[in-house]
């Protein structure tokens, strides 16, 4: 129970966190750069949705925001990048609850940047499509 109660407020704590995006796209550190947090990121599309894929190093919760933005940076001009509050969200998700997976799989065809609709997907919205809670993107 203690543990649960951690992770809520641990989680609740974290939705005061999203950046603007002004803040994200704000100059990084200048000893921050891609290589320093990601092995690759790729467009992929996978089981007919397309996801941004982050091969991705060692990403601390404090430096979700700086990591981000290098992300957001280098990829917020192709025309697949979009709905950027539910993409830092499920980026977040990922650093805090999946740190030891690899790859993370952004999906930009979901809306919610909501911290517990993203923990209840397991940060990954084609978990939820695969239990069939919620509707195929192209539907």
């Amino acid at each position: 129970l203690l543990g649960l109660v951690l992770v809520v407020a641990s989680v609740a704590s974290a939705a005061n966190v999203l950046p603007t995006s002004d803040e994200s796209a704000r100059e990084v550190r200048a000893s921050s750069q891609f290589s320093d947090y990601f092995n690759s990121v790729q467009w992929i599309t996978r089981n007919g949705v397309i996801s941004l894929s982050i091969d991705h190093k060692s990403v601390s919760f404090f430096d979700r925001a700086e990591s981000f933005g290098l992300i957001e940076r280098q990829f917020s001009s192709d025309y697949r990048w979009r709905n950027r509050d539910s993409l830092y969200a499920q980026y977040v998700c990922h650093v805090q609850f999946a740190s030891d997976k690899n790859p993370w799989n952004l999906e930009p065809h979901r809306t919610s940047d909501s911290w517990w609709v993203n923990l209840a997907y397991k940060c990954n919205p084609s978990y939820a499509l695969s239990l069939g809670l919620i509707d195929h993107p192209s539907q």
